[in-house]
């Protein structure tokens, strides 16, 4: 659904970038840029839906013991995949996400997940096994960092409730 919505505005944008300040032959009305902006303001405050992940995670045995894996996050399936280094072979699906936008590793090897829509950062063992689970209340996160020096995980926010960004 979200990505339907983000093609629709896509869609409209371009069409509207096309219209503004040409003579118009065919009845169309000019879109105003200040219309664009706030259309596009107000799509991102939208709060769409989350379905259910009806299919459950799964995690290879050949997991265990491995020393280079490689988590991928893919907010449009809401689901991280696991990869085994060098070869890049499918060794695991993490399900059960809103919108997985990132991660980052700590000293453990555990890997810090950023849910954007489920204003969530998950903590996953290197095995694929939830270890923590951190809520960020007044924003949507998207990305993480670890400090090695201070053994914390700094978190960005792709906007706050507010609509600040950063």
């Amino acid at each position: 659904m979200r990505r339907h919505v983000s093609a629709i505005l896509a869609s409209i944008a371009l069409v509207g970038c096309g219209v503004v300040g040409q003579a118009q032959d065919d009845n169309r009305v000019p879109v105003a840029p200040a219309a664009l902006a706030r259309l596009s303001t107000s799509a991102a405050a939208w709060e769409l839906p989350t379905l259910p992940d009806r299919r459950p995670s799964w995690i290879s045995p050949e997991v265990k013991g491995k020393a280079q894996l490689l988590f991928v996050s893919d907010a449009g399936t809401n689901d991280v995949y696991m990869y085994e280094l060098p070869t890049l072979k499918v060794v695991g699906t993490i399900t059960g996400f809103a919108q997985p936008q990132g991660e980052c590793a700590d000293t453990k090897g555990d890997v810090w997940i950023t849910d954007t829509t489920a204003q969530t950062i998950y903590e996953v063992s290197h095995e694929g096994r939830l270890e923590n689970t951190l809520t960020d209340s007044s924003g949507y996160p998207d990305g993480c960092a670890w400090d090695a020096k201070s053994g914390s995980v700094a978190v960005m926010n792709l906007f706050d409730e507010d609509g600040a960004t950063g």
